[in-house]
């Protein structure tokens, strides 16, 4: 038996993070000495210097949240790895990890990571960046600064000193395409960094030193800004704009006349006159718009409704009350994936096929008004 009801909440997507292990939390075994950031597998140090990795199960001076470079609570839960971004003569550490899936070129992409900086530093320094690149970085040779210019960075003008809390780098980049790899850590040499030297008193001719903690590292492709194609609709009909609300975004519609909600991605629309709406789409540092123009016709009929019983016995028919010819429909997982399309719909879809789950249809009339509707599987 299937059973096709109506879902009262619409699911939206949430933006998947590229960075595998992101917050350190799994690991091959508990970490007892320095230099085991490949215990955080796929994180590994791609100089020959040495990256740590500390977390809450060690019982040495590798600990959560007490260790050998200072005292911080993981920002997520119980790990994270540290690295020396600056101890004078361009020596230099950095963590690495190959990303979930390649860039795609064109495409923008918000960065994160939480940086802060160990008890025992004399210094504090700025930037601290994300380098992306087509292919592995791996010298296990040299141990001095990578000679790259990274896509992201934290404020030059800003030395990053706190020392009892986390503090956020973010930025965002367009993609050439193909990036794979992601080295984070300090690429400017000693003479242009900016340098905090009031950490704490320094001894005399005492070593230049900045150590870092990491945690929570981020790599999200920026979603497309898309209010929808322009539509008509009868008076005192209501049409749903925008699309799939991604969590990671927010999401803002001038003006809210005849909107349902101006604040979420997808707003039901009913405006009394022909309208123009303007979605403003905010993620990362990156603002994107997208308009849509909504015709109110006065003299048609109302659209046609998708039909969606509550039960189907062996059947799973999708019906469509009022069929126009060339009347398109799509129908989308929950993962956004097309798993129907019909440039002339014919109530010839069956649910027999489908696995168990939410499903959304998107019904596209001759006069490009276009009806969102959801349906759940269940089997």
């Amino acid at each position: 038996m299937v059973i096709l009801g109506v879902c009262f909440s619409f699911l939206g997507m949430e933006a998947q993070n590229l960075v595998p292990n992101s917050s350190f939390e799994t690991y091959t075994l508990c970490p007892w000495s320095q230099d085991q950031i490949y215990l955080v597998s796929p994180w590994f140090r791609p100089t020959a210097n040495t990256s740590d990795y500390y977390n809450g199960c060690s019982t040495s001076y590798v600990d959560v949240p007490v260790n050998w470079f200072g005292t911080e609570n993981a920002h997520t839960g119980n790990g994270y790895v540290g690295f020396a971004c600056f101890y004078g003569g361009n020596s230099r550490e950095y963590v690495s990890t190959p990303l979930l899936d390649t860039l795609k070129a064109g495409k923008k992409y918000c960065v994160s990571f939480y940086v802060s900086l160990a008890d025992s530093s004399l210094d504090g320094i700025s930037p601290i960046s994300a380098y992306f690149s087509n292919t592995l970085y791996n010298n296990q040779i040299k141990g001095d600064t990578i000679n790259v210019t990274p896509q992201v960075s934290s404020p030059i003008q800003t030395p990053l000193s706190d020392t009892s809390g986390w503090t956020l780098i973010t930025g965002s980049f367009t993609a050439n395409g193909g990036e794979k790899y992601i080295i984070i850590g300090t690429f400017t040499c000693d003479s242009l960094l900016t340098r905090d030297s009031t950490i704490r008193p320094r001894p005399n001719n005492y070593a230049k030193f900045a150590y870092y903690y990491l945690d929570d590292v981020s790599v999200i492709e920026i979603a497309d800004c898309k209010a929808g194609n322009d539509a008509s609709i009868c008076f005192e009909d209501s049409l749903q704009l925008g699309t799939l609300p991604d969590s990671s975004v927010i999401y803002s519609w001038q003006p809210s006349d005849g909107l349902s909600n101006s604040f979420v991605a997808n707003p039901k629309a009913s405006p009394f006159s022909t309208t123009t709406y303007t979605l403003t789409q905010t993620q990362c540092n990156v603002v994107s718009t997208s308009t849509i123009t909504v015709t109110v016709e006065h003299d048609c009929n109302s659209a046609p409704n998708i039909f969606i019983p509550t039960l189907f016995y062996g059947t799973g028919e999708l019906k469509v009350s009022g069929l126009e010819l060339n009347s398109a429909l799509e129908i989308f997982d929950a993962r956004g994936r097309k798993v129907f399309s019909s440039a002339d719909y014919q109530n010839d879809f069956w649910t027999d096929e489908l696995a168990a789950g939410v499903y959304f249809v998107r019904f596209i009339r001759p006069n490009q008004q276009v009806l969102n509707w959801k349906f759940c599987v269940i089997k």
